[in-house]
């Protein structure tokens, strides 16, 4: 079994446990790759990315990290970092310095279209609330048809290697269910959605994250996106989006069959300093 994990959290931003903790959970576990990805700077206060100051450590340490295990597991420097339109994004020149070995693309954010401040659409279930009810004055269709169009806007602009936990804002929707995830109008947004995604050629993520923490009994994306996502020829990894050490592959088996049943033969991985597909049946 080939076992790699790309998108991977560690103190240096909201995660626990340090890079080493991580490096020696994977070999541990038989891991042929682990991937860092720290969440990128925001130009706001947060309490979940890395700031500018830290990032160097951050890279410096991976770097450290890949060189003493080099005999035993292929270590990449990663960064997750965020759009938000005419505010951040993955194809923007200064994190094209940093000499990144790969990129991931997400939208966690969405801005007030009243005063531009950001909330989150996975952060405390208030802080959701306040983005549903005050944000866009308690239009939930008006939100997440908003969340969607960043994704368009984060693929359009490109700059980063895959993108990551396609259907996030669906994260509390067990909980505290807030939209019907099977309204023909949500299906068909994700729908043109994922037709932009395909037309140019970005790579998904299933994702265990919101298992691993309880928020979900299901990986990101859901069963019928993932088939679309075939249906369109969108490659797919497999990731935890580890938050601990003991979560790097967290419910990996769910992920292959899933993917089995949706008709995917291979997964991407990075391997050997390149992007490839591998067998599905490897993994």
């Amino acid at each position: 079994m080939r076992l790699a994990n790309y998108h991977t959290h560690s103190l240096w931003c909201d995660g626990k446990g340090t890079l080493g903790d991580y490096v020696e959970a994977a070999v541990a576990k038989g891991f042929e790759a682990l991937g860092f990805s720290g969440h990128a700077p925001l130009p706001f206060l947060n309490d979940w990315t890395m700031t500018e100051k830290g990032i160097v450590g951050y890279i410096s340490d991976v770097r450290t990290l890949r060189d003493l295990y080099e005999d035993k597991l292929e270590i990449y420097l990663g960064l997750e970092v965020d759009f938000i339109e005419g505010v951040t994004t993955p194809a923007s020149s200064w994190i094209g310095s940093l000499g990144m070995d790969y990129l991931i693309g997400a939208v966690h954010m969405l801005q007030d279209p009243k005063d531009g401040l950001c909330y989150s659409v996975d952060g405390s279930e208030a802080e959701l609330r306040h983005l549903i009810d005050v944000s866009f004055s308690g239009d939930v269709e008006a939100m997440i048809r908003a969340y969607y169009r960043a994704v368009i806007l984060l693929v359009r602009d490109g700059g980063f290697d895959f993108l990551a936990h396609f259907d996030l804002v669906k994260k509390h929707n067990v909980k505290t269910p807030f939209f019907d995830e099977e309204a023909s109008w949500y299906k068909d947004v994700v729908r043109k959605t994922l037709d932009v995604i395909a037309d140019e050629g970005i790579p998904l993520e299933m994702n265990t994250g919101a298992l691993s923490r309880g928020y979900r009994e299901d990986p990101y994306p859901s069963q019928w996106i993932l088939e679309g996502c075939r249906d369109r020829g969108i490659p797919m990894l497999i990731n935890s989006d580890a938050h601990r050490p003991e979560w790097l592959d967290y419910a990996f088996p769910t992920c292959r069959a899933m993917l089995t049943a949706a008709g995917y033969k291979t997964v991407r991985m990075l391997i050997q300093g390149r992007w490839q597909e591998v067998p599905l049946e490897e993994v």
